[in-house]
Order: structure tokens, then sequence, then C-alpha cells
């Protein structure tokens, strides 16, 4: 998938406000796989590097989104891993979990139903 408008404009923003920033489109997600720049903590106004991780994450995926998935993205994420590489990058590796689907509510039998009611799947 190719960027939409709105993605190359986030993308743009962010670009204007990093240094020796690098990405990595991702064409079968329509979404960037990493960013990595000197200092991303500087993309985001009024963070400081003190700031918690997952405060900061929040903060900058608020600020710029829809560039690595939905702009909920952090209500779907769970951390998975960090970790900083011998030039001093912190990689953080996120799970993406969909909610569950909503049950059906026409009272029709759908093979779900709790242990015990006496339903049974036909």
């Amino acid at each position: 998938m190719d960027m939409t408008s709105g993605q190359r404009d986030v993308l743009r923003q962010l670009e204007s406000v990093t240094d020796n920033f690098a990405r990595e489109w991702d064409p079968a997600r329509g979404v960037l796989s990493f960013a990595r720049a000197d200092s991303l903590v500087r993309a985001v106004p009024g963070a400081t590097a003190a700031m918690p991780r997952g405060e900061l994450l929040r903060a900058f995926l608020s600020r710029y989104p829809g560039l690595f998935g939905p702009d909920d993205i952090m209500d779907t994420l769970r951390p998975q891993a960090e970790r900083t590489d011998a030039v001093g990058f912190t990689h953080q590796v996120f799970q993406q979990v969909a909610p569950p689907p909503p049950l059906p509510t026409t009272g029709e039998p759908t093979g779900l139903e709790p242990v015990g009611t006496g339903r049974r799947r036909r």
C-alpha cells in the first residue's frame, strides 16, 4: 500500500524536527516498520529523556498518528521487549493485539455459550 496523503503530511512533519532520521515503509501493511533518529524525544513538544518510556511512546504516537498503525494504536499495543544496541539506540518491540469481535446478540445459539447452559452446538 502506498502512503496516504495524511501519512505523508505527518511523516514530513516528523522529518522536519529530527536529525539523522531513517525509516522503512512496509507496503504490505501500509505503515512504517521502523523509525529512528538521533533523538525522537525532541520530536515531541514538552517531552524529556527522563520521561517513562511508555509515556513518551504514547505522546510520540499521539503526535504522529497513522504512521505505525491506526490513530488509536496505543490501545492495542503490548510491550514485548526493549534493548539498547551498541550505537546507543533504544529498540522497543510491541505486539499488536486486536480486540475480540463482539458476540452475536440475536439469541441464536452460537456454540460460544458458557459451559452448563444446556445449549449444544448443532
